[in-house]
């Protein structure tokens, strides 16, 4: 595991489900205790903590030991602007943080939500919802500890870290991916930024029961480009359901229509490349569970240059408001 010497300790000693608390932990048995005692817990999943369904209506979330107290502050605060401004988020319940062991652990509110099938045009539409009131938001949570929006560059870094300790997955058939990114590459500076989600991926992004989404997990939150939260999620629908191509072009428009503005011509132009680094950093970080994706970032990167139609300068200004 390579980035923050925090994440770093914990994933190296923890390999399976680094970092996340069990539902057995003495800590966490000792909280339920206070909190909830004798109500029915079920563990929701998920990898960036423990997520436990106490009854019908709340939800303990305990973090990993990383997540400091200043951030999940900031990101309790964030959820709750977004629901004022009418969005579906977990929102926080009781009077704050509590700690559970060497964790923070925190409440907030169950909303149920149906099964709905990935499906990649709804969730650029959701997305440009979120962005769309993200924009209005002022500051932000402190930057977190795992960021996954890596250049071609660090990746290289990072690589070569691998090869010198020799791990098993740094294979030869990244460089000629890692060249083929870089030239494709746009740089941050000319991409718009603001709040995003960070890790928009299915499961953190559902269907409320009044059909709106709900947007869960904000331990990536941060300003970014905003394009990159599109890429993040056009990666891992690729990683789940396969290739499809011809859909690209229609969430783009619907993130569009959703968001109240055009995409730039240089965000189009990294939607692609920027979507082909998310396998390759999870390859390198060594996170795949289901093994190595870099043939996701091979595909995305033989897409046809015309699959997105460059912004017209009319097309860069606001569409709605």
């Amino acid at each position: 595991m390579i980035g923050h010497p925090a994440v770093r300790h914990w994933y190296d000693t923890h390999p399976v489900r680094p970092g996340r608390a069990t539902v057995d932990d003495p800590a966490v048995l000792k909280l339920l205790d206070k909190v909830a005692p004798g109500v029915a817990v079920s563990d929701l999943g998920g990898g960036n903590g423990l997520n436990l369904l106490l009854g019908d209506d709340l939800v303990l979330r305990v973090h990993k030991p990383f997540i400091s107290r200043t951030r999940l502050v900031g990101e309790r605060e964030l959820r709750q602007k977004l629901a004022d401004q009418g969005l579906r988020v977990g929102v926080p319940a009781g009077d704050g943080l509590v700690r559970c062991g060497p964790r923070w652990a925190e409440l907030e509110r169950f909303v149920p939500t149906e099964y709905l099938e990935p499906d990649l045009a709804w969730l650029f539409a959701a997305i440009g919802r979120l962005h769309r009131v993200l924009a209005t938001v002022p500051g932000g949570p402190v930057r977190p500890k795992i960021v996954t929006l890596a250049s071609p560059q660090t990746l290289r870094r990072w690589l070569t870290t691998n090869r010198a300790a020799g791990h098993p997955g740094a294979v030869p058939e990244l460089d000629p991916i890692l060249r083929e990114l870089a030239q494709r590459w746009i740089p941050t500076d000319r991409l718009p930024h603001q709040l995003v989600h960070g890790d928009p991926h299915p499961d953190n992004v559902l269907l409320s029961l009044d059909h709106k989404p709900l947007y869960l997990d904000f331990g990536s939150i941060m300003s970014a480009p905003r394009v990159f939260d599109l890429s993040y999620a056009l990666a891992h629908v690729l990683i789940r359901l396969g290739q499809p191509r011809d859909e690209i072009p229609t969430a783009v428009r619907a993130y569009e229509e959703s968001a109240g503005w055009r995409l730039t011509a240089p965000e189009r132009a990294a939607l692609i490349p920027y979507a082909a680094s998310v396998p390759l950093y999870y390859d390198i970080c060594d996170w795949g569970d289901g093994g190595p994706f870099r043939d996701v970032s091979t595909w995305l990167l033989r897409l046809p240059a015309q699959l997105l139609v460059k912004a017209r300068p009319s097309e860069t200004r606001s569409i709605r408001r």
